[in-house]
Order: structure tokens, then sequence, then C-alpha cells
């Protein structure tokens, strides 16, 4: 008996069929690199998203009373507050008619003096203005050097100057505080900025080389509703708050975090 062997169309058929098993097991390929690709974006962003958004919280929640403020000018939208290194209560502040260069307090909690500091008493907001941005409000003065004194005794403060605090605080609170910290949104990045010292009207630029915190951002800073910060100052029955906003491209989508950050009140 004569074996059988391929005919030319069933050769041809079997060709064709191998054919069309490659190609759609390499598009469930292609389409399943896709996918873990997509995926692996996406959480790289939510991941450094996230980063950002527990920083400025953290960071937030730390900030001084009555610092922390906001400016837009449609292309450039930042963020300012002041830090609080350490905070404490005093027995006495050089006032009005009584000037000096000491600030006799109890000894801040694991405080460690560092040069550039300042040392706040009842920051204030006066005609929508924060004064402790203010040169001459004698709210802020800079700290020469710091005592911790005997155990039980006072601590001493001594500033760089003869000086005198506008008002002093009814709970006899006082702040010590590093140079103010800006977050500015330029051109869909985010940009950290630190150590460029107190400005009255608050900076968009000018600010010295700013650290990239975040990019992709999407929000149009012409829209008000858009906007990455909105600031609500205290008032007499609430803490100020900051609300934050940041929208992060994501191909053809977007990660939105919408979130409202509480900021103490007690100057």
């Amino acid at each position: 008996m004569r074996g059988r062997g391929f005919t030319l169309i069933e050769l041809i058929v079997v060709i064709v069929l191998l054919g069309i098993v490659g190609l759609a097991s390499t598009s469930l390929i292609r389409f399943g690199a896709l996918i873990f690709t997509d995926i692996a974006n996406r959480d790289e962003i939510l991941s450094s998203s996230r980063f950002v958004i527990e920083r400025l919280n953290r960071e937030l929640r730390e900030a001084l009373p009555n610092s922390v403020r906001e400016t837009n000018t449609g292309a450039i939208q930042c963020l300012e507050y002041i830090p609080v290194v350490a905070s404490s209560y005093y027995s006495a502040i050089p006032e009005t008619g009584r000037s000096g260069s000491q600030v006799k307090a109890i000894p801040p909690d694991g405080y460690s003096f560092t040069n550039g500091q300042s040392l706040v008493v009842y920051p204030s907001v006066k005609n929508a203005q924060l004064d402790v941005y203010q040169d001459n409000a004698n709210k802020r003065h800079l700290i020469d050097s710091f005592s911790q004194g005997a155990t039980g005794e006072l601590a001493t403060f001594t500033l760089t100057s003869n000086t005198t605090y506008a008002q002093s605080s009814p709970a006899r609170r006082l702040y010590i505080v590093n140079q103010p910290v800006s977050y500015c949104v330029i051109g869909g990045k985010l940009y950290r900025y630190s150590q460029y010292g107190y400005y009255a009207t608050q900076q968009t630029i000018g600010m010295g080389a700013g650290v990239l915190m975040a990019d992709i951002l999407t929000n149009d800073l012409s829209v008000a509703l858009e906007q990455p910060f909105s600031v609500t100052q205290a008032t007499l029955t609430r803490n100020a708050y900051v609300t934050l906003y940041l929208k992060f491209g994501i191909n053809d989508g977007e990660l939105v975090f919408n979130n409202e950050v509480h900021v103490a009140n007690a100057p």
C-alpha cells in the first residue's frame, strides 16, 4: 500500500494557519507588554505623586501660624510658608520702650541652634498681610546664639542686636523658625525652594535653584478651579487650611489628588 504525503494545497493551508497563529501570539504578547508597561508607568507616577502629597502635608502641618500664603501669575503659582524648628514659652521679651537682645524661655525639647534661625513672637495678619514677612513689623528677629542653661533654669536666646518685639503673645508663646520654603508649579513641574530669605512681597522667581519634586502636572493655572494651591486664612473660630489640587497626566488619562491640610493657629 502506497503512503500518502501532503498535497500542495494542504501544505499551503498549514502554512497559512501557522502564520495566523503566530501573528495572534505576537499580538497577544505585544498587548500584554503594553499593559505591563502602562501599569508600571502608572505605579511609578502614583508612588512619586503620593510622596509629594505626603511631604506637602507633613511640612504644612509644621508651618508657622499665619505664615502660609500663595501667589499666581497665570504661568507660575507658588505656595510659601515658614517652617517651625521648635516652640516654647518665654518669661520676658524685649518690648516697646524696653529694648534688649535676650529672651528667656523654657528650654525647647531636643532643640539645637543653627545659624540663620529666627525667633518669632505673635505672628498675625494685618490688612491682609502676613506681618512675619515684614522686616519692620518686629515680629521676627535673627538669633545670634542659644544657651541651654543649667537643669531647672531658663534658656537664653541672644538676638543679633538690641531690638524690640511689636507685641507680646497672650500665651507667651515663641517659635524658632528656619527661612521660608516655597513650592512652585512652573511649566507642568513642581519645584521646592529654600534658603532664599524673607520678602515682604511673595516671589515667584529669583529664589535660586529649586529642587524638582514632580513633573507631568496638567493643572491649568489660568483656571481658578484648577489652581494647585488655595490658602484660606485662619479666623477666630477655625484654623487656616490649604487646599492641594494636583493633576498628573498619565498617557491619555489623569491622576488627581485633592485634599485639605489644616495649619495650626496658635500664635
